[in-house]
């Protein structure tokens, strides 16, 4: 069996998507806010140089299915859990 290995980015923070493109890592000029656990606008030496070597690819992914995906999650594991913002 082969599995691969696929890595998920915001659209508007995709600083790995474009090195591994590349090739090196680049710089962004600027990146979205709302993942901001992983958005940076330059990918860590290490970092870059694992996934150059273990990742197969990255999918980029809106604002709109992060949240679609957050809603999804919640529900899922809060069921019984009225939440008006929802």
């Amino acid at each position: 069996m082969q599995v691969k290995i696929i890595g998920v980015e915001p659209s508007d923070a995709n600083a790995m998507a474009l090195s591994l493109h590349h090739g090196q890592r680049v710089m962004l000029d600027q990146v979205g806010g709302f993942a901001d656990g992983v958005a940076v606008k330059e990918v860590g030496e290490e970092t870059f140089r694992l996934c150059k070597e273990l990742v197969d690819g990255v999918v980029l992914v809106s604002r709109d299915a992060i949240c679609a995906s957050i809603k999804v999650g919640y529900i899922s594991y809060f069921p019984n859990f009225v939440n008006p913002s929802l």
